[in-house]
């Protein structure tokens, strides 16, 4: 749910792969991306500056929130 959220806040998965995108924790909890390869690049040269993530789940459902802060 969480990659797929990103590569909606992203407008799409041109340059998008799915193996180079982490989904990890910061030390207090906080669900964080960890981008790698072209996926890093494609990120940078959107000028993207900040990604936020949000997930939760309930039994079989699990959702997802990203968004993507760029300069103006």
């Amino acid at each position: 749910a969480a990659k797929e959220a990103l590569i909606k806040a992203l407008g799409g998965s041109d340059g998008v792969h799915w193996v180079e995108i982490e989904v990890a924790s910061e030390p207090g909890g906080r669900p964080v991306f960890s981008l790698t390869g072209s996926t890093a690049e494609v990120v940078a040269d959107r000028g993207i500056t900040a990604v936020h993530l949000s997930m939760s789940h309930d039994a079989d459902l699990a959702t997802a929130y990203v968004v993507a802060e760029a300069a103006s």
